[in-house]
């Protein structure tokens, strides 16, 4: 995919989060039941560690960050958040400040330090636990998707977890049963996509469309390979049938 595209497939997903922040907060207000079934992985690596260091990347409203005080309420935690949207870190803030942990946010743009290779160019903390909730579809470009994962598995810490998610939003055997619109209503040619991106409408008190990648299985693979981390386990959950995300955890092996 050529960089142009992905500046304007970025600048898409930018303007409709910018449009739909507040109904997508008031509808983001639940618990993924995927968490819980990540809980004993996270529980597991804590061994004797005093503090559970974690980075949320693309955090949204923070929630992720009070399920794990709620969750894990004798655990020291710090919690480090990252988004696009300002008015949804808005709204993380508002809500962990209602809780105990110490807690940082940052307004970064994961598209845009991809491109220019700076999104970690100063050195950072490594984290014993880096989650990537409902971000990978929104990556445009199989490069830069793969770059994220490096970027990020970079940062794990020695038997830190690296979790991400893929959003099932198609039926891999009958891609029209999820509502997409055509790429001509987004004013972009389909001659400058990848295979398996699709846009999606919103319908929840404001219309809009949203650029998403559907993994498939040798992408998945792909990514795991060049993670460099060890796949730990993988399971499926949350939406319909719990099968609306696919988990991937991953793994800084001692011997890595």
């Amino acid at each position: 995919m050529k960089t142009a595209t992905a500046i304007k497939l970025n600048q898409l997903n930018q303007h409709f989060y910018k449009k739909v922040a507040e109904h997508f907060h008031t509808s983001r207000q639940f618990y993924w039941h995927g968490w819980r079934q990540l809980l004993p992985h996270i529980k597991n690596n804590l061994n004797s560690k005093t503090q559970l260091k974690v980075l949320d990347v693309g955090c949204g409203n923070g929630r992720f960050g009070k399920f794990l005080f709620d969750t894990l309420p004798e655990q020291d935690i710090i919690y480090h958040g990252i988004d696009f949207n300002q008015s949804l870190l808005e709204h993380a803030q508002q809500n962990l400040k209602k809780t105990t942990l110490t807690f940082e946010l940052h307004q970064l743009d994961l598209v845009e330090k991809l491109i220019s290779d700076t999104l970690f160019s100063t050195k950072v903390k490594k984290y014993d636990l880096i989650v990537l909730f409902g971000v990978l579809h929104h990556i445009p470009s199989y490069q830069l998707r793969k770059q994220l994962v490096q970027n990020l598995s970079a940062q794990v810490a020695e038997t830190g977890i690296l979790c991400c998610t893929l959003w099932r939003f198609i039926n891999p055997d009958n891609e029209k049963s999820t509502a997409t619109v055509d790429s001509s209503q987004v004013n972009i040619d389909q001659n400058e996509l990848e295979p398996h991106d699709y846009f999606i409408p919103w319908k929840r008190g404001v219309p809009a469309i949203r650029y998403c990648h559907f993994t498939p299985d040798f992408e998945e693979r792909r990514l795991i390979t060049a993670s460099g981390l060890k796949l730990r386990a993988t399971f499926e959950a949350d939406g319909k049938e719990s099968k609306g995300n696919r988990y991937l955890i991953l793994q800084n092996d001692n011997e890595r």
